[in-house]
């Protein structure tokens, strides 16, 4: 992402303070999926577990970042592509031997017809295996 955390923020209806500030930019380094444990320990505990929770579920609505269930025991946030996030259009990649999380936003996920009756409220499609770095 090209744009400033401030921005971004702005862009989005969202005061700009200094956590929310803090969690963005940790999450635009880190390029790959993170849980709220996953922050709280790459921010050396300096915020508290709320603090985390609740700034994740407020980007959450906003539309900055996803939910992604990889398989894991904890949920995890991906920053969404700047133009519009549409978490159920593609799909998500988790290495085996590193456990992070990519969104593989390039391949998009097909239409599938379900029977009649039955109605999708969320998709999650998430493969596994090696991601590049560790090939």
């Amino acid at each position: 992402m090209n744009t400033s955390s401030k921005t971004l923020l702005k862009n989005y209806g969202l005061k700009v303070t200094a956590n929310r500030l803090t969690i963005l930019e940790m999450m635009k380094s880190v390029g790959h999926a993170v849980s709220q444990n996953d922050l709280k320990l790459m921010l050396n505990n300096s915020l508290d577990k709320v603090t985390v929770y609740r700034t994740l579920k407020t980007f959450q609505k906003a539309g900055i970042i996803h939910e992604i269930l990889d398989g894991s025991v904890q949920v995890k946030y991906a920053l969404c592509d700047i133009s519009k996030c549409n978490a159920d259009a593609h799909i998500h990649f988790k290495c085996n031997l590193c456990e992070k999380t990519f969104c593989l936003n390039s391949i998009k996920i097909p239409n599938i017809s379900l029977p009649n009756g039955f109605m999708v409220s969320k998709q999650f499609v998430s493969f596994q295996g090696k991601c590049q770095g560790c090939s």
